[in-house]
């Protein structure tokens, strides 16, 4: 039986370890829900890694949520910001959902010019597209996370008047279903669109997986 666990224990670790070199960080939170039953295994398997020097870890704060996280990254990587952690987070929110991730990019850029802060751009480069699927449908959304701005009413109808191009970028880079969401994650109140292809939600993500259901092609 111990001989067992050892083997469970090694293969989680490695699990953890390739997960933090993929997104570049797992806060406790996160490693609680992916990786653990309670939170008793995530503090004995984190601090073994830590005092086998395999990872390191660090405080930030969650300005909004008004408390702090332990966030653990690999030697030699930098701190992640908060604005990183966010988007850590929508990821998890949806894998602890039920949800199985078929492609990811945080390097998606769409050909489409905005005005913003007084400046022209001449693409928009999205946090994360994901692609993925629950109790056998797909689902695709392209994630704005808005923690430091708001994505304002230029930059929205700029997406929601090219659904075309969006779609065809999406499909080069394989994140592409037919049921495709602009999801915008926010606390604050500003420009939205009322459009089916728009989505809006708060930095906890909470309810949007229900509302991709509803909505789903």
């Amino acid at each position: 039986f111990q001989r067992i666990r050892q083997m469970y224990s090694t293969q989680r670790d490695k699990m953890i370890l390739k997960y933090i070199e993929e997104h570049g960080c797992l806060s406790r939170k996160n490693a609680a829900i992916l990786f653990f039953k309670n939170d008793k295994h995530v503090s004995e398997t984190m601090n073994r890694l830590l005092k086998q020097k395999k990872i390191k870890k660090y405080t930030t704060n969650y300005p909004f949520k008004r408390r702090q996280e332990i966030i653990y990254i690999l030697p030699g990587q930098k701190k992640v910001k908060e604005h990183e952690l966010l988007i850590e987070d929508c990821q998890c929110y949806l894998i602890s959902k039920g949800a199985t991730i078929l492609n990811v990019s945080k390097s998606v850029t769409f050909p489409l010019m905005y005005k913003e802060n007084h400046k022209f751009h001449k693409f928009i480069k999205p946090d994360l597209c994901i692609k993925f699927m629950k109790e056998g449908k797909i689902y695709s959304i392209v994630l704005e996370i808005d923690y430091t701005h708001f994505t304002g009413q230029d930059k929205q109808e700029e997406l929601n008047k090219h659904k075309d191009k969006i779609q065809e970028v999406l499909k080069q880079q394989e994140l592409y279903d037919p049921s495709w969401r602009i999801v915008i994650a926010t606390n604050e109140e500003g420009y939205k669109i009322n459009n089916r292809r728009f989505l809006y939600t708060d930095l906890s993500f909470k309810g949007l997986m229900e509302q991709l259901i509803t909505l789903h092609i």
